[in-house]
């Protein structure tokens, strides 16, 4: 969370409930361009480690 501008550290820290404080986050988060661009890659390699499984999967109907 160290990465998010001090601002957005302060307003999430202090909303109303925590409820708010974390869709206030999760919706940052969802246009942070350096957030996005890790859980892509993150996803990326993932896909790419389990792409035996994957294929398996979708093959699995013929």
């Amino acid at each position: 969370m160290g990465a998010l501008p001090p601002l957005v550290r302060t307003l999430t820290g202090e909303a109303e409930s925590v409820a708010d404080g974390g869709a206030n986050l999760a919706s940052y988060l969802l246009f942070d361009n350096h957030f996005c661009k890790t859980l892509m890659e993150l996803g990326y390699r993932d896909g790419q480690a389990h792409a035996n499984q994957i294929q398996r999967f979708f093959n699995s109907d013929e």
